[in-house]
């Protein structure tokens, strides 16, 4: 869906141009892959695939990469006809955001840090080059299914781990939170709610949605005054204890993109659905935002716990549509949880070295974290710069 989560809870292309619901780029090691038919087939030189406003890099050799569809002839169950070939068409049409599938393309795919010696970092960056347009008019990304299978389907699993690089565990059985489509779980924020939290947030009283400890984490990540003047984009929000910390860092304004309807009666926040937050890019009206705070959200995206349809790409997808909607440098406030890699099915992610750099794919860590894995938590939180020039690994 954004996919944003209740739970608390992109790129500008240089080419406007559609890419063929048959035909997707994607980036191997220093060359240029393209799958027609279901299939990968290398690129040799040429001017490039502009669809996806990719430039040309020269294949050294040649590699032919499988990558069969999900949806076979031999499967007749009517949910996972429907399901798959929904996720068919995403893969064909996200371009390379959906093109690190195991270890191996991670490896291949992934940028080791050249400006430290010798490298600190237990993980590789990504930056990959994306059509906003595209990936804005796939309405997939923004499906909803309340009835998403316990546990995982196997068909999926080597998505879901990639290749088996991430584990999935079992959670405590199937859990849905469904709002997509209804109200949020505090569906109106009042002014005198809103001014309130600002007076018990100077206190360090402030719960909000996981209590005083981490709220007043991400004040103090935020402060001095880190948002001053700025506006700020909130990625899932169950009730308003990110809007107030943003307004108490300085912000001139908020807009909270929630799964369920909310109605706020503060005047420098406003709140969006993922259905008008995606109308409103199409039509040209969305503004670009300064910086994105998104607490306990992402980690949620395209695992049909609250209401979306199942999706092994959600997250990533999620926070590329808030790239394309951000300023050049603009500042993310990430929470999820860290630890070694896992699929939690239907909870929640964890993020470790290898899914952490691919959520975060085209931002730039700017604390001092080298290892997502060192300290696990459920409540992780990082701070990134959008990188505003994406560039390849040639």
């Amino acid at each position: 869906m954004v996919s944003i989560q209740s739970k608390s809870r992109g790129f500008n292309s240089a080419s406007n141009t559609n890419i063929s619901s048959r035909v997707i780029a994607r980036l191997v090691g220093s060359g240029l892959l393209c799958m027609c038919f279901g299939r990968f087939f290398t690129i040799q030189g040429g001017s490039g695939f502009g669809g996806l406003g990719i430039s040309t890099i020269e294949k050294n050799a040649a590699e032919v990469v499988e990558f069969p569809h999900l949806l076979q002839d031999n499967i007749t169950d009517l949910w996972k006809r429907k399901v798959y070939a929904q996720l068919d068409r995403v893969r064909e049409q996200c371009g390379v955001l959906c093109s690190v599938n195991s270890r191996a393309d991670y490896d291949r795919l992934g940028k080791n840090d050249t400006k430290k010696y010798p490298p600190l970092n237990k993980y590789k960056t990504f930056e990959m080059p994306i059509s906003c347009p595209q990936l804005f008019a796939m309405e997939e990304i923004d499906a909803g299914d309340t009835t998403v299978p316990y546990p995982i389907p196997e068909e999926l699993k080597p998505l879901y781990s990639l290749g088996g690089a991430v584990n999935i565990d079992k959670y405590y059985g199937r859990l849905v939170n469904v709002y997509l489509g209804g109200n949020a779980m505090e569906s109106v924020w009042s002014k005198e709610e809103i001014d309130q939290n600002m007076v018990l947030l100077e206190q360090g009283q402030l719960r909000g949605t996981y209590g005083e400890v981490w709220t007043n984490q991400v004040r103090d990540a935020l402060m001095p005054n880190k948002l001053a003047g700025l506006s700020v984009l909130v990625v899932g929000s169950e009730r308003p204890w990110l809007e107030t910390i943003a307004l108490f860092a300085g912000a001139a304004n908020v807009t909270t993109l929630e799964y369920g309807a909310i109605q706020s009666l503060h005047p420098k926040i406003q709140t969006m659905t993922p259905q008008v937050f995606r109308q409103r890019y199409q039509q040209g009206i969305l503004p670009k935002y300064d910086a994105v705070l998104s607490y306990s959200s992402l980690e949620h995206s395209g695992l049909g716990r609250y209401g979306d349809a199942l999706n092994p790409w959600g997250d990533i997808l999620s926070l590329a549509r808030c790239w394309c909607v951000a300023q050049d440098n603009a500042l993310l406030l990430l929470g999820v949880p860290v630890g070694p890699d896992a699929v939690e099915f239907n909870a929640h992610r964890i993020y470790g070295n290898i899914r952490m750099p691919l959520l975060t794919t085209n931002w730039k860590a700017i604390d001092e974290t080298t290892d997502y894995e060192a300290n696990p938590s459920t409540n992780g939180l990082n701070l990134f710069r959008k990188i505003a020039q994406p560039t390849t690994n040639e």
